[in-house]
């Protein structure tokens, strides 16, 4: 981030303002793009980690047999579906929240 410079008129307020809404822009296409790559390859990092931390879970397991059958898959990727959606709305409430109560706390002049 940049260091914060003294503004001493309107158009250097201005600009400052611009830059501001574009660095915004720019994280939320940022978010944008980290979110929709988690949603797709969360998946696989689930079966990854789930590997990893629970050993039974190897290759000829009925759990592993259970979720190579498509119509669990289909309902697991709905349920994951359902998890990525209310978290997202989570992390939109909080981010709204956190916005407010910034601009509350901002002075006003």
């Amino acid at each position: 981030m940049k260091a914060a410079k003294n503004i001493s008129n309107l158009t250097e307020l201005n600009e400052a303002i611009h830059e501001l809404k574009l660095q915004k822009q720019e994280l939320e296409f940022t978010i944008a793009n980290h979110w929709n790559d988690l949603q797709e390859n969360y998946p696989a990092l689930l079966k990854n980690a789930l590997f990893q931390k629970f050993p039974l879970l190897k290759k000829g397991n009925i759990l592993i047999t259970l979720l190579g059958i498509p119509a669990i898959q289909q309902n697991a990727q709905k349920i994951v579906n359902k998890l990525a959606e209310k978290a997202e709305n989570a992390l939109d409430n909080w981010i709204d929240r956190l916005l407010t109560r910034k601009e509350k706390d901002t002075p006003q002049n």
